[in-house]
């Protein structure tokens, strides 16, 4: 979610940041490059994001140079696949609160969340030894909360709200994103 003042957007980023932060810290390690550099190039085909941004990160570069992807993936933190994850989620459950989806915005969405989910699966299990039947009752309990946080915000920032066109405006970005060939 882009940040636009102190709107929900903001508000957004810094629930599901720290929400996801909190839960999912304990359980993470250095990503490998390869799985930098998707973030890197998924988060440069969407535009930086203010949940993307953080203080310890330097200046962003040009959407879409190589060198571009290259500085982001080496500067990006290690929490960003988790943020990614929780966008999908929040600009999910704003779409399906506004009416703005169609079956074939929803299915390419679903299926490009499933392709994050997969990598914060894997980056889960093979770094710590993580069963999956507790990464899905943890990620179904954590999923839950990020819907539920994203509709209570809803309720101060209507569908035609500025912040809420901003939700919406990356659910469409997030479902109109191409997964590299190489990845």
């Amino acid at each position: 979610m882009l940040r636009y003042g102190k709107g929900m957007a903001e508000k957004a980023c810094h629930t599901f940041a720290s929400t996801t932060q909190v839960g999912l810290t304990q359980v993470l390690a250095p990503m490998d490059n390869s799985l930098k550099f998707l973030i890197a190039t998924f988060i440069t085909i969407l535009g930086i994001t203010g949940c993307s941004e953080d203080k310890q990160s330097g200046p962003s570069p040009t959407s879409g140079s190589v060198a571009g992807v290259q500085q982001l993936a080496s500067d990006t933190p290690k929490k960003d696949i988790f943020r990614i994850y929780d966008e999908f989620i929040a600009a999910e459950a704003v779409a399906k609160e506004c009416g703005i989806s169609s079956p074939e915005l929803e299915e390419q969405h679903k299926k490009n969340f499933i392709t994050v989910a997969h990598a914060v699966r894997n980056d889960l299990t093979s770094k710590h030894g993580k069963p999956k039947s507790s990464l899905d009752e943890f990620l179904h309990g954590h999923d839950e909360m990020i819907r539920t946080r994203t509709l209570e915000m809803l309720k101060s920032h209507p569908c035609n709200s500025t912040d809420a066109k901003v939700v919406i405006e990356r659910y469409k970005l997030q479902s109109q994103w191409q997964v590299p060939a190489d990845s």
